[in-house]
């Protein structure tokens, strides 16, 4: 008895893992370790569904943290997160998921984010077949499931802003979405194992194998049932066929008789609290779902994250990469099989995915969008124009010459862009992503490669930048340089750059004294690459 417990543990939490189906074994209410839970219900009155019946809509959701408004008055920290088929935003609250990145100091503290765990249409609280009309219950999709979801959050919670859109399985699906539909009401966008296609393949094989199996059972009767019908059970155990990965089911049943037990036991699990048209509902409600020819629209940041060990999205398909590449500020990253991946489960496993998340809400900010905005231009150049020098100097250099800024060297932290003067090949300028924004310096070599005695001077953005300006007051580290090389009116120094995609782009300096110099570039039309600057590698 001991062993099958224990391999009907295993089992049991791969597939809560992977839709969320199994999440009332874990209780509702969270442990100590992260803030408290605020749970609720919103009644959305005379909600019309994509079949045309009407109904007074309970959404349940749980929440944690408050919501903060910005100096526009928009609510600047709000978090959405939706959970997978069959599953509830109860699934969230165990320890791989909010005990990784809920607790105070983690990536999505709850003290800082108000963050909004929606039960979807159909699942957990909210209203479903089973809660009286059965079968006669409004035949729900996906687009009705997003639509009430962005009601709940206007309506009822008074959220017109969200920093992260994210979802898990179906939950990703919907943050496909979210992301073409509401494009201007979110920072950033994460789904994970989806793929931004509609259903097809071997994934719409195991669901149509669970809807027939349903519908084609006389005990189902239309939905009128007394007692759960047997196909039920055929549903329980398709969803535990696409779960996991092959190395994590032999590991946990090496032989004939050890496989049948686990499977038992799931099956029996299952039946103790599933209904038999809750799950058809929800198997059918992906019908309408086909994100493809909305992936244009999508304007935020969006990280898709997905594992090869993926049953129901393999990505040997590439349907996620041929996607992503149609989503402007898209990425996509497929993690390898690994001992630590679950399969498809693995997206309710923080630790696998964490250190994505962080970048994405990096790249998010504004001072990220302007660094993807600057990125976009890596290895073109373009040539610029003298706006602005005053007070003119005597000998002026850049009078008469030619002006070429080159977007030569692009990381994911650091966009390098040498700036010639004719000839002169001396000086690059090096955008940084920091911690708190972004960080341009200013590169200055000799013919030979040697640093100038004045080099490396700059100084960090300054809030509120935008994605198309950040402004660089000089540093204290290059206020000193500037003093110790008998310059002091350049301590006064502040940077600008201003990109407008596909337009043009600005470089200039102020200070108090007067001084303004300004060289615009025609983003519009490339220039033949010039030489390398002096120095570089």
């Amino acid at each position: 008895m001991a062993r099958l417990n224990r391999f009907a543990r295993l089992v049991l939490l791969a597939l809560s893992l992977m839709l969320g189906a199994a999440a009332a074994v874990h209780a509702d209410t969270p442990p100590a370790a992260w803030p408290a839970v605020t749970e609720g219900d919103a009644v959305l009155k005379g909600f019309t569904f994509r079949d045309g019946q009407q109904l007074d809509l309970r959404l349940h959701y749980r929440t944690l943290g408050k919501p903060t408004r910005g100096k526009d008055g928009r609510v600047n920290n709000a978090v959405l997160i939706m959970h997978g088929t069959g599953g509830s935003g109860a699934q969230f609250l165990r320890p791989e998921f909010a005990g990784a990145l809920f607790n105070p100091g983690q990536l999505l503290d709850a003290t800082r984010y108000f963050i909004v765990l929606p039960d979807g249409i159909g699942h957990g609280g909210s209203s479903k077949p089973s809660n009286g009309l059965r079968a006669r219950f409004p035949r729900y999709g996906y687009e009705d499931m997003v639509r009430a979801q962005h009601d709940l959050l206007v309506q009822a919670l008074g959220v017109d802003h969200l920093r992260l859109v994210m979802g898990t399985s179906m939950g990703g699906m919907h943050t496909w979405l979210w992301a073409q539909r509401y494009p201007q009401m979110m920072d950033a966008a994460m789904p994970l194992a989806s793929v931004p296609s509609q259903i097809s393949g071997r994934n719409r094989a195991w669901r149509r194998v669970v809807i027939d199996a349903f519908r084609h059972d006389p005990a189902w009767q239309g939905g009128d049932y007394t007692v759960q019908p047997p196909s039920l059970a055929t549903a329980q155990q398709m969803l535990f066929l696409m779960s996991s990965n092959p190395q994590q089911r032999q590991a946990a049943m090496p032989t004939l008789a050890d496989a049948d037990r686990v499977l038992d036991a799931f099956v029996a699990n299952g039946l103790r609290t599933a209904d038999a048209n809750d799950m058809l509902y929800q198997v059918e409600a992906s019908l309408d779902y086909d994100p493809a020819p909305g992936l244009a629209r999508i304007e935020a940041p969006l990280l898709a994250w997905n594992t090869a060990d993926d049953l129901i999205n393999p990505p040997e398909l590439d349907l996620l990469g041929a996607g992503i590449r149609q989503v402007k500020r898209g990425r996509a990253i497929v993690v390898p099989l690994s001992p630590a991946t679950r399969g498809h489960g693995s997206h309710t496993i923080a630790a696998l995915w964490m250190d994505d998340l962080r970048a994405l809400l990096e790249r998010s900010t504004p001072e990220g969008a302007f660094l993807d905005n600057l990125r976009a231009l890596c290895g073109q150049a373009f040539a610029g124009k003298l706006l602005a020098n005053e007070p003119a100097a005597p000998r002026d250099p850049f009078a008469g010459k030619s002006l070429v800024m080159h977007v030569r060297e692009c990381g994911d932290s650091e966009v390098r862009v040498p700036f010639h003067v004719g000839d002169d090949r001396s000086r690059t300028w090096v955008v940084t992503r920091t911690g708190a924004g972004l960080r341009l310096k200013h590169d200055h070599r000799h013919a030979d490669g040697s640093p100038d005695a004045v080099t490396l001077y700059g100084g960090d953005s300054v809030p509120p930048g935008s994605a198309s300006r950040q402004e660089f007051p000089a540093d204290a580290e290059s206020v000193a340089l500037f003093l110790r090389e008998g310059l002091p009116a350049s301590a006064g120094n502040t940077w600008s750059l201003a990109l407008e995609p596909g337009q043009r782009l600005v470089y200039a300096l102020t200070r108090a004294d007067g001084r303004h110099f300004a060289v615009g570039f025609d983003l519009s039309r490339p220039v033949p690459v010039p030489p390398a600057p002096w120095g570089a590698q």
